[in-house]
């Protein structure tokens, strides 16, 4: 197994992109790593370690910032580690592609040059956040902030297939995001959202989920339209960095601190909870080959997990898995018609 690598993305690379890899070759001794970026600084890190015969490096020397427009920069920047990256994807040099890049670029450089699994009607990226039992999906977090049912359906398909086959959630529980748990609750696009997968045989769906349960772990899979997705997410995000203020503020001074001192342990453990780093990446599920996207503040560790994650997608065969259902999908649908 290969797994490529973008070491130009985020805000600590390369040295925290490269730094995982290393660490994965000590996890997973058969696999091999393509790094991609500036040679000259992977090689840094990598020449005079007892591992690099398992690491391709591959100069790629235009690089793709996170304020330029991701349609030109993927079709102007051919040689930057998100196209050369996404071609060898698709050309099936590589086995997955792990980037804390432009996510926009991403998702740009992945449709046009390693593209969409066959049937499949938009990509969709799937973070996952903590609960009280566990992490739950998020589908989409934000690729399409505009959505129609049959995307949503697809979308419950996808994150289904991955709870189970890489997360290992037997028959994961699927909860289309509304304002209510009525079936007659939401605009046009839940209520007939909510149709299609009540009627969608495959998934276990549970019905409409309000924002406010999520947190309790009542679903595997979260299935929203890419704008509400993204909403949440930077809502629970936001929650954590001002629960991690209040926590600071409490435990000031003296007394504070003697305080502090007691429940110290729960509070890293809350900490560890709460933190993006423990779960590695968010796939980027309907396009032909395994894509991650790590936050652009991720560190070694996190690079890590996300190697993890791309070694058990890759392992558990989640790309023919989904073409599997989408061809079952579509035949459904011609045969209704």
């Amino acid at each position: 197994m290969n797994i490529a690598i973008d070491t130009d993305g985020g805000d600590y690379a390369p040295g925290e992109m490269i730094k995982g890899a290393l660490m994965a070759l000590e996890c997973f001794p058969s696999i091999e790593f393509t790094l991609l970026g500036k040679s000259h600084l992977i090689r840094e890190f990598t020449d005079r370690h007892p591992c690099s015969e398992r690491i391709n490096v591959v100069d790629t020397p235009e690089e793709i910032s996170m304020v330029e427009t991701p349609s030109i920069a993927v079709k102007n920047k051919k040689n930057s580690a998100l196209v050369v990256g996404s071609t060898l994807l698709k050309e099936k040099k590589c086995d997955a592609l792990i980037s804390a890049g432009n996510t926009g670029a991403i998702l740009a450089a992945t449709l046009l040059y390693t593209g969409r699994i066959k049937g499949v009607l938009r990509p969709a990226l799937s973070p996952m956040i903590p609960t009280r039992k566990g992490m739950v999906m998020i589908i989409d977090g934000g690729a399409n902030v505009d959505c129609k049912p049959s995307f949503l359906e697809q979308f419950a398909i996808m994150g289904s297939i991955f709870m189970d086959k890489v997360v290992g959630r037997n028959t994961p529980s699927i909860g289309l995001l509304n304002i209510g748990s009525e079936k007659e609750k939401g605009n046009e696009l839940t209520k007939e959202s909510y149709e299609r997968l009540r009627n969608r045989e495959g998934i276990n769906f549970g019905g409409n989920v309000e924002g406010r349960e999520i947190m309790n772990g009542v679903v595997d899979v979260v299935v929203c339209d890419g704008f509400s997705g993204n909403v949440l997410l930077k809502t629970v995000e936001g929650v954590g960095s001002f629960m991690s203020y209040r926590f600071s503020q409490v435990f000031r001074g003296l007394s504070g601190k003697v305080a502090g001192l007691l429940v110290m342990r729960k509070i890293d453990k809350l900490r560890k909870e709460m933190n993006y780093e423990e779960y590695g990446g968010s796939p980027l599920l309907g396009i032909d080959g395994v894509v991650i996207k790590i936050h652009g503040a991720s560190k070694a560790k996190t690079v890590l997990h996300a190697i993890k994650q791309a070694v058990s997608a890759v392992e558990n065969g989640i790309i023919d898995s989904i073409k599997e259902q989408v061809q079952t999908v579509l035949r459904d649908k011609s045969q209704e018609s």
